[in-house]
């Protein structure tokens, strides 16, 4: 079983990150344009739930790169 990454945009905010799927909080399925909790580390060593809506689903055998690059290339093409 290969662990899926999701590229998200987050909640109130202008910018996207690949995450995890061990990171989205509660079992729920993952799939596009889904909102989820996702849990995450602050620079203060403190541990933060942020709501990101999901925008691809990927599994594990894509590079980080790779789904980040396709994503990016997708919405500047439109």
């Amino acid at each position: 079983m290969s662990v899926s990454f999701i590229v998200v945009q987050w909640e109130n905010e202008n910018s996207v990150s690949v995450v995890n799927e061990k990171e989205v909080v509660g079992a729920v399925e993952l799939k596009e344009r889904k909102t989820v909790d996702i849990l995450t580390g602050t620079n203060k060593g403190r541990v933060a739930i942020y709501r990101a809506t999901i925008l691809k689903v990927c599994d594990g055998m894509e590079s980080r790169y790779k789904m980040v690059k396709l994503f990016v290339d997708n919405l500047i093409q439109g």
